[in-house]
C-alpha cells in the first residue's frame, strides 16, 4: 500500500508517471499527452512537450563503437536504440 505521507512518495510518482512502461508500451505521461494534450492551452502543451522530451531516467548500454564514426547505445529501461555520430 502506498503511503502518500512517505517522504519518498514524490520520487515514486516521478518515476511512475515519466519512466514506468505499462503493458501497452506507453508511459502514463504518454497516455496523458494523447488523451488530454489537444485540450491544453499553448503554454501547457509546451510544458508537456518539454516533460516528454527531457523528464526521463535512462540507463544506457553501449552496443557498438565505430572509431571516428560514432557509437550505438541502447536505453535498457525503454529499449530505445540511439546512434550517435562523432562531430
Amino acid at each position: 500500500m502506498l503511503d502518500v505521507e512517505d517522504p519518498e512518495f514524490p520520487g515514486f510518482q516521478e518515476w511512475f508517471y515519466f519512466d514506468y512502461v505499462l503493458q501497452s508500451k506507453d508511459r502514463i505521461i504518454d497516455l496523458f499527452a494523447q488523451e488530454s494534450g489537444p485540450q491544453l492551452n499553448e503554454a501547457q502543451r509546451q510544458i508537456l512537450g518539454e516533460w516528454l522530451a527531457t523528464n526521463r531516467l535512462r540507463l544506457f548500454e553501449t552496443q557498438e563503437v565505430e572509431p571516428g564514426v560514432g557509437e550505438t547505445l541502447q536505453d535498457l529501461l525503454s529499449g530505445e536504440v540511439f546512434h550517435l555520430d562523432n562531430l
